[in-house]
């Protein structure tokens, strides 16, 4: 989409199966057009035209699962894949899955992955600080192929302002970065051999079980989709807890400080910065600088005066 199609088009908002109507910021940059060589764990700067700054030129704040987008969906109208409003009713109920089980079930798949949100919160911290609604698991966008094979008899929604089947053999659209996933009326149950094999079920729609979180990647670097000013190593991402890979925790509270914060990305932060490392703390309090520096229109985010706090003490 364009710079003009994006500052007149209408985004509507998805909250508690209500539309919010509003007009995305007029001041959005041009794409930049400096390119940088590749980098690891480091900020790069990133130029602005005409003149703008970091805090007038950032996007606006949207909600934090879904957002419609009906017409400019994962899929064109002419697909004939329907892109219609999605309220809570239409998503389903959730029974996520545990982490154990996730392992399981993802014990044969060959890309990297990692379990993310606020259960790998948790986990790093060795611990379960607060009940879970759903549990997140980061895949690369490079590795999408290899999921159907790896976990049979899932159905997997392309989740993009509605929630739309993503079929086997079908490209997942870049602009998707969330996928829900649930079983297609059938049990997964893993065997000694590590294979899955399907039992069938009856009854109502399945419940969702987990969300994938699709990161993008360049090379052997991850990218910060909201800023692509910040990246790392791919070799830094996950860290092994209790047997499972995990999502580094100061890159899951940097994708958490995306403000307004939520009560719950508050609890997380609380709980976990005490577990940090000086070096995680100092990556952390760098990257949110970066994204919200602080100007007399917009105070600095309030999570950097606690990190500063914690690494004098």
């Amino acid at each position: 989409m364009s710079k003009d199609e994006l500052t007149t088009s209408l985004v509507t908002r998805v909250t508690r199966g209500t539309t919010i109507p509003y007009v995305p910021d007029s001041r959005l940059p041009a794409p930049p057009t400096t390119s940088f060589p590749p980098v690891h764990n480091v900020i790069r700067a990133r130029p602005y035209k005409d003149g703008a700054t970091r805090e007038n030129a950032r996007h606006p704040i949207g909600p934090p699962r879904l957002r419609s987008r009906c017409g400019r969906g994962p899929y064109p109208r002419e697909s004939g894949i329907s892109c219609r409003m999605a309220t809570a009713d239409d998503l389903g109920q959730w029974n996520p899955l545990s982490p154990p089980e996730i392992g399981s079930l993802f014990a044969g798949y060959a890309g990297i992955w990692c379990i993310a949100g606020g259960w790998s919160l948790d986990l790093s911290c060795s611990g379960t600080s607060r009940p879970h609604d759903d549990i997140d698991v980061l895949v690369l966008r490079r590795d999408l192929a290899l999921l159907h094979d790896a976990i049979p008899g899932w159905e997997l929604h392309a989740a993009d302002g509605s929630l739309t089947p993503w079929l086997v053999g079908t490209p997942l659209p870049d602009a998707v970065h969330d996928i829900w996933c649930r079983m297609a009326k059938e049990t997964i149950e893993k065997d000694k051999a590590g294979r899955a094999s399907v039992i069938n079920q009856t009854g109502d729609e399945p419940p969702w079980r987990f969300q994938l979180m699709v990161l993008d990647t360049d090379g052997d670097d991850w990218l910060f989709r909201r800023d692509d000013r910040i990246r790392g190593s791919l070799r830094d991402l996950p860290h092994q807890c209790d047997g499972l890979p995990v999502l580094a925790p100061e890159i899951q509270l940097l994708y958490k400080a995306r403000l307004p914060n939520r009560p719950k990305d508050e609890a997380d932060f609380t709980m976990a910065v005490p577990h940090l490392t000086d070096p995680q703390r100092r990556w952390l309090r760098d990257t949110i600088s970066l994204l919200y520096p602080g100007s007399a229109q917009q105070p600095e985010h309030p999570w950097l005066e606690t990190l500063r706090d914690v690494q004098q003490g």
